[in-house]
């Protein structure tokens, strides 16, 4: 009798949970995990035959599946009291530290090193020049590793940064920050958030500090800027992947530079209807009140960003990037002219007019080591 009520709640549950996601609006969008969801899977008989179909619909009903944010908490925190050190997708560290389960695919490495050194190697012929640079941020678990769980199955990246060495070197400058972010970590510096897989802004001025100088540039010292704390209540990707009830909060800080010139942020959506848009400030203040506070540093994710510093005569920067570069970049404003910030992962047209509109002095690639081992995007990394 008692595993014939099992049954039948379970059943009641898995009814609900279906009816739910047949009825419910559809949600295009995480707002908790900050990412899209899984689109409804394409019916074909290729698509049955090969097994896709059946797959990607698993992904999309886990994603729509009502009350998910929820179920998933529950399971971590049930997880997390049973003496488990993760939920699957998240490792669960000491001090309240969440590490990111992701994986480093060598395969892709290779593909995309080899986009991006077909990439150098075809604008170093057409705009001679132009000084490459690549800064691969290495992942908090790196950094942070004394705060992991015990034997956590976590990716060494030391294999990633050389391979990145041996085939980039050649080319381009390759700064690797890790040492420096290690040591500055140890001495107590808050470089990377204990909820979130990015770097803080104490963090990225440290790697900045490293890939000035290997640039040749003189970076600026930390008593140049105003050093503020925004948010007290920065809650990270990891969080939202943990769902644990405790975590306690991260605090976000800016690093505004003293007696800068007014400087103009246009960013363009590339989705049409969308109007470009203009700012006089690297952070959009609105996002401290949202879920993705993050987002406070050149508002989110964006396809082009270009921010025209009031620097005179430092040179045109194309920072093609992802997410680490956004509290990275208002470092850079002191030494180019104009930064012209691409994000492969959302703008596919190619990179001509970027040369063709202005005189590109300086390349940087700045990724982090997970998400170069990772990205499908980098393909569209053509001129």
């Amino acid at each position: 009798m008692r595993d014939a009520t099992a049954a039948a709640v379970f059943a009641a549950v898995l009814f609900a949970g279906v009816l739910g996601l047949l009825l419910a609006p559809q949600k295009f969008v995480s707002v908790v995990e900050n990412r899209e969801l899984a689109a409804a899977p394409s019916l074909s008989v290729e698509s049955v035959v090969s097994g896709r179909f059946a797959a990607e619909s698993e992904i999309y009903l886990l994603d729509r599946f009502p009350l998910r944010d929820m179920w998933a908490g529950l399971g971590s925190a049930a997880a997390a009291a049973s003496g488990q050190r993760d939920n699957g997708r998240v490792d669960f560290g000491d001090d309240g530290w969440l590490f990111s389960m992701d994986a480093i695919d060598l395969r892709q490495l290779d593909v995309n090193l080899g986009y991006i050194r077909e990439f150098i190697a075809d604008a170093s012929r057409e705009y001679p020049g132009v000084v490459f640079s690549v800064l691969p941020a290495p992942a908090s678990w790196t950094v942070a590793g004394d705060m992991l769980p015990p034997l956590a199955p976590v990716d060494d990246e030391t294999g990633a940064m050389f391979a990145i060495q041996e085939t980039l070197g050649g080319d381009a400058l390759v700064c690797d920050p890790t040492e420096a972010l290690s040591e500055a970590f140890g001495s107590g510096v808050p470089v990377y958030y204990r909820t979130d897989h990015h770097w803080t802004s104490r963090g990225a001025y440290t790697a900045y500090r490293v890939w000035a100088k290997s640039r040749g540039l003189t970076p600026l010292d930390e008593s140049d800027f105003n050093v503020s704390t925004v948010s007290e209540t920065f809650f990270g990707t990891n969080a939202s992947k943990a769902g644990l009830p405790w975590t306690a909060p991260d605090i976000i800080e800016v690093f505004a530079r003293k007696d800068a010139p007014p400087l103009t942020m246009t960013t363009e959506s590339e989705k049409a209807g969308e109007a470009v848009r203009v700012s006089h400030s690297l952070y959009d203040v609105k996002f401290l009140a949202e879920r993705d506070q993050y987002a406070y540093f050149l508002g989110g994710n964006n396809p082009v960003v270009t921010v025209d510093t009031g620097a005179p005569g430092g040179g045109t920067l194309l920072l093609v990037k992802d997410s680490f570069a956004h509290c990275f970049a208002p470092f850079l404003t002191a030494h180019f002219s104009r930064i012209i910030l691409v994000d492969p992962r959302y703008h596919r047209n190619g990179f001509t007019r970027f040369f063709e509109e202005n005189d590109v002095t300086d390349v940087l690639f700045l990724y982090s080591a997970t998400q170069i081992a990772s990205d499908r995007n980098l393909f569209y990394l053509q001129l």
